[in-house]
């Protein structure tokens, strides 16, 4: 099934509380890429991983003080309006991984249990539609990805 991106009803530049308060882009992109950054910012405990920028500036000789103020970002993480949705449905569900012990003590997250995502959707009364339970698995893979401790 090929994703199609839909250009929103409204563009305006709304600030919704908790997780889906920051800036909003404007113009029409596919909004899967950033349903995978809000999926690893999530599983990162919300902390935003910069090494790997900082890194590169550095390497491209930037300043000390600008990549001191790259590491400051601001709290919060942001979310288009046309992924609220998808991302207020991953947040009501995201404590149904499937988790599996490893040998080495550490823990292995399979994936979410799609029964118990199903029963905590209707639940929580929020309803989506093929496209965006699409994009809801985009956002498991990618949080999956990193809670298992690589980039998905």
């Amino acid at each position: 099934m090929e994703r199609q991106c839909a250009r929103p009803a409204v563009r305006p530049a709304l600030r919704p509380q908790g997780a889906g308060a920051g800036l909003f882009r404007s113009g029409v992109r596919c909004p899967v890429g950033k349903l995978k950054a809000a999926a690893r910012h999530w599983a990162g405990g919300g902390q935003p991983d910069l090494t790997e920028a900082a890194a590169d500036a550095e390497g491209w000789g930037i300043p000390a003080e600008l990549i001191d103020d790259l590491k400051t970002e601001e709290p919060g993480f942001p979310v288009w309006p046309q992924n609220m949705p998808i991302v207020t449905a991953f947040l009501a569900i995201s404590n149904q991984w499937d988790v599996i012990p490893m040998a080495s003590g550490q823990m292995y997250f399979q994936g979410l249990d799609y029964s118990r995502v199903r029963a905590g959707l209707k639940q929580a009364r929020i309803k989506l539609n093929p496209v965006q339970w699409d994009w809801l698995r985009v956002m498991e893979n990618a949080a999956g990805a990193a809670l298992n401790g690589y980039r998905g």
